[in-house]
């Protein structure tokens, strides 16, 4: 427990978007997400907190902690987009509404993750208040959903090990 609590002390001091399950940084982008620009500190940060979120998550857990799936997996997801966005923006002037690609990443990686593309739709249409994007998200959900299974068919629950 120790060692958790300072795995975690130095990650939330270095990110401190990674505290709790993330809703906050995620409104916080959600309204600043058109606005956003790249730059290096922007591209830094965003990619320590997708490389960093899930080692946050599981070490809360191994150490005792409350923690899920959903909210990291929607955090992740939602982060990879707008970064995805940003940088077709920046590098090959696409023109894309870096909202939308937070909102379908935000569906399409808890999706992926818990294999449950209608799970992953109504939640991150009822995280954002807005069902416009209904179809958008209903097809990058399924389309993730069976692009995890081919890659690996297990979800986190229904991976077990093997017992010896």
């Amino acid at each position: 427990m120790l060692i958790g609590t300072l795995i975690l002390g130095a990650s939330l001091v270095l990110l401190p978007q990674l505290y709790g399950e993330g809703y906050h940084a995620i409104k916080e982008n959600i309204l600043m997400a058109n606005h956003t620009l790249l730059t290096t500190s922007i591209a830094i940060t965003f990619l320590g907190i997708i490389l960093l979120k899930p080692i946050v998550t599981s070490v809360t857990l191994a150490s005792g902690g409350d923690g899920g799936v959903f909210a990291p997996s929607i955090f992740i997801g939602g982060f990879i987009g707008l970064l995805f966005a940003i940088c077709l923006n920046t590098f090959f002037k696409a023109d894309v509404i870096p909202l939308n690609f937070m909102i379908l990443g935000m569906g399409a990686m808890l999706s992926a993750s818990i294999n449950a593309p209608f799970t992953a739709l109504f939640l991150t249409c009822g995280i954002i208040n807005d069902y416009s994007l209904f179809f958008p998200i209903l097809l990058t959900c399924l389309v993730a959903k069976y692009t995890a299974q081919y890659i690996y068919p297990f979800t986190v629950y229904t991976y077990s090990p093997k017992a010896k």
